[in-house]
C-alpha cells in the first residue's frame, strides 16, 4: 500500500475572487500548479478534486504531469470541500492529506515538517492551529481507515450542517500543530479570495496568541462530538445540546475558539429543533463573538 496521497481541493466557485481564481498567475505561474509542485515532492501521488469531469480536465491540462490524476466529487452525502474530502477516500493510501487549491506561497519543506509531525505517530488526524485558536480546516492529514469510518456516520447524521472541521472533532486522536512549529512567516498558509489579495498576501492568522504550542485532542473531544450528533439524529434534543456545550466548553479551555465556535453552533441547531429559538440565538451569538476574534476566513 502507497503511504501518502495528497488531494488539491480544488470545488470552490471563486465567487469573491470574480473569476477562475486557481488559473489566475501568480509570480508567473498558475496558483493551482503552485500548490502542486509544493505538495508533489512530499508524497505518493498527488490529485485534484473538482466539482465536474470537464472542470478537472481543464485544470489537469494546465497541470500536465504534475499531478497522477483527478478526482470528481460524487459523494453524495455531504457538501462544499467535504465531498472531495469523502471522495478522496476511495484511494488506496494509507494516508490522505488534503489541501485548498488556493496558496500560492507554500512550500514544500513546511508540508514535509507537517507530515513528519503526523505519519506513522499515534495520531489517527492532524491539522494546524494558530495563535489565536483558528485552525486550517481545509488542511488536513488522516489515516484513510479512519476517515472511511467515519463518512458515512458524520454525513448521515450531520447532513447540512456537517462542516470539515467536524473531521477533527470526530477522530479519536488528533495533533493540532502549532504554525510556529511549520514556519516562521505565517504567509506561507495565505490564501487567496480577492484580486487584491495577490497584491499583498496577509497571514491567516498570528503565530503569537493564547495557544502557544501543538495541541493534542482525544478521546474525549470525539466522544462528545458522536453522542451529540448521534442525539441530534435521534431526536434526542437535549443530550444533543447538552454535549455540544460540553464539547464548546472544552475546547475554551484549550484556547482552540475555532472548534468552540462550531460545536455552539450546533448547540444552536439542537435549542432551534427544540423550538427555542431565544436559546439557539444566544447560542449562535457567543459562537459569533468567539469567532469574531479571529479573520472571518476562518468561519
Amino acid at each position: 500500500m502507497k503511504k501518502i496521497a495528497c488531494v488539491i481541493l480544488a470545488g470552490g466557485e471563486s465567487e469573491r475572487f470574480g473569476g477562475d481564481k486557481l488559473l489566475t498567475k501568480y509570480k508567473g505561474e498558475e496558483i493551482i500548479k503552485r500548490v502542486c509542485k509544493a505538495a508533489k515532492p512530499c508524497v505518493d501521488d498527488l490529485y485534484i478534486s473538482a466539482r465536474t469531469r470537464e472542470r478537472a480536465e481543464q485544470l489537469a491540462t494546465v497541470l500536465n504531469n504534475l499531478i497522477d490524476g483527478y478526482l470528481v466529487d460524487t459523494y453524495s452525502g455531504c457538501q462544499g470541500p467535504l465531498r472531495g474530502m469523502a471522495t478522496a477516500t476511495e484511494l488506496g493510501h494509507e494516508y490522505i492529506l488534503t489541501l485548498s487549491a488556493d496558496l500560492p506561497e507554500i512550500k514544500t519543506e513546511t508540508l514535509a515538517v507537517f507530515l513528519q509531525k503526523l505519519v506513522d505517530k499515534e495520531y489517527s488526524g492532524g491539522s494546524i492551529v494558530w495563535g489565536n485558536g483558528a485552525v486550517e480546516t481545509l488542511i488536513q492529514l488522516h489515516k484513510t481507515e479512519e476517515l472511511r469510518a467515519i463518512f458515512p456516520k458524520l454525513c448521515q447524521a450531520r447532513g447540512e450542517v456537517a462542516r470539515p472541521s467536524d473531521l477533527l472533532r470526530a477522530s479519536a486522536s488528533v495533533l493540532l500543530i502549532h504554525g510556529r512549529e511549520l514556519t516562521d512567516d505565517p504567509r506561507v498558509f495565505a490564501n487567496v479570495n480577492r484580486p487584491e489579495d495577490l497584491m499583498s498576501l496577509e497571514p491567516r492568522a498570528p503565530l503569537e496568541g493564547w495557544v502557544k504550542e501543538d495541541i493534542h485532542l482525544g478521546p474525549w473531544h470525539s466522544e462528545l462530538f458522536w453522542r451529540a450528533t448521534a442525539g441530534l439524529s435521534g431526536e434526542r434534543l437535549e443530550e444533543a445540546e447538552a454535549n455540544y456545550l460540553a464539547e464548546a466548553e472544552g475546547y475554551l479551555k484549550m484556547g482552540l475558539t475555532h472548534l468552540a465556535g462550531h460545536a455552539l453552533m450546533d448547540a444552536g441547531v439542537a435549542a432551534e429543533r427544540m423550538g427555542d429559538m431565544g436559546r439557539a440565538e444566544n447560542y449562535r451569538r457567543r459562537s459569533r463573538e468567539i469567532l469574531s476574534r479571529m479573520s472571518y476566513e476562518f468561519g
